[in-house]
């Protein structure tokens, strides 16, 4: 481990294709600490990866993380959205981690992300099912940002997100 790590801010290893191996080796860091955004975009991250970052005793001031392009599945969404450690993010980036609608309903059901005010979920097979969950969600009434392009709903699906009293915040939706 470095010492020089240690004030560390930012951190990106966008591409870098560091696997489950990695994010454990980054869970584990005791230099970390003040860690805020984490870019692991095409990081070759499974479930078993987020699950060790979800229980690390370190990166607990997290504000941004990309996990776009990994292979996460609903598994690894869930190990997010039932970790403490990530009720600091304001930005989240899960574009093409193959989570569907179970992995969207459990990032809308999920209390730890309650100040999460940008969700990029783009390219994940999300139905109106999943739009719905994100609609009537009590955890996601900090949005402000949603951006659920190349998905599977139909375009009446969005009615519910642009009248959901619960998503008021909402200033910009692309889809």
């Amino acid at each position: 481990e470095s010492k020089n790590a240690s004030n560390l801010k930012s951190l990106n290893l966008m591409s870098n294709e560091i696997g489950d191996m990695g994010a454990t080796s980054l869970a584990d860091s005791t230099q970390l600490g003040k860690l805020e955004k984490l870019n692991l975009e095409g990081a070759k991250i499974s479930s078993t990866g987020i699950f060790a970052l979800a229980q690390s005793k370190t990166l607990t001031n997290l504000t941004s993380l990309n996990l776009t392009r990994n292979d996460l599945t609903e598994k690894g969404i869930k190990h997010l959205a039932n970790s403490k450690n990530f009720k600091s993010l304001r930005i989240l980036w899960v574009a093409d981690v193959f989570m569907g609608d179970p992995g969207i309903q459990a990032l809308a059901k999920s209390g730890n992300l309650s100040h999460l005010e940008e969700l990029f979920a783009i390219g994940n097979s999300i139905t109106n099912e999943g739009l719905s969950s994100i609609a009537t969600s009590e955890s996601l009434k900090s949005l402000k940002h949603l951006d659920l392009r190349r998905n599977n709903f139909k375009f009446d699906g969005i009615y519910p997100l642009t009248d959901s009293p619960k998503i008021k915040n909402l200033e910009k939706f692309r889809f």
